[in-house]
């Protein structure tokens, strides 16, 4: 059985929540950046490309972990649709290009929730970082605001399922709308 220290950081301007466990790191961090450099997307398609966080995976086992999905959870006033894709971080630097993305997230509206379904499994490197990005409505910004999306351990492998707990894995919206609004340069 795997041993798991938690850590929760939260830090004015970013929440952190990070769990050890003997092979895996795994980190989550909320991040409220529009990704667009001009406004004029939002304007003329009334929506916004925003980057809301980041899952990040640092494995320390040789062993090969494919990833075949992932899946948030939403707290929050209901929401009847939403689109979001999910990017990996190449060459040190992220960038929400086709060649970076993994998938686009499958939205139910019933259960709340967002699902990213790889077309083939995603194999860990010692460092990986996913990136979500949502296209949202404008009319949606105040409420996603103030809401949290939850990494579901179930959409995990079950080798790494055990190193995150229900503290752990949170991307809570809130903590960023007041510090972080900005544009990616």
């Amino acid at each position: 059985m795997l041993r798991c220290i938690v850590s929760v950081s939260l830090i004015l301007h970013f929440s952190v929540s990070t769990i050890w466990c003997k092979d895996c790191i795994i980190q989550t961090d909320a991040q409220w950046q529009h990704l667009e450099k001009r406004l004029t997307t939002s304007e003329r398609f009334g929506s916004k490309l925003m980057l809301i966080g980041t899952v990040m995976f640092k494995k320390k086992s040789t062993e090969q972990i494919g990833i075949e999905h992932l899946q948030f959870a939403w707290q929050g006033e209901p929401i009847s649709h939403l689109s979001a894709s999910l990017y990996v971080k190449k060459n040190n630097k992220f960038m929400p290009l086709e060649e970076n993305l993994i998938c686009d997230g499958s939205w139910n509206a019933p259960k709340q929730l967002i699902t990213f379904k790889f077309n083939k499994p995603y194999y860990l490197t010692a460092h990986t970082q996913f990136y979500i990005v949502l296209n949202m409505p404008c009319e949606l910004e105040e409420t996603i605001k103030v809401g949290t999306f939850t990494l579901n351990k179930h959409s995990l492998p079950d080798t790494i399922q055990s190193c995150l707990n229900d503290q752990a894995g949170k991307l809570p919206m809130s903590q960023k709308n007041a510090c972080l609004d900005r544009t990616l340069k």
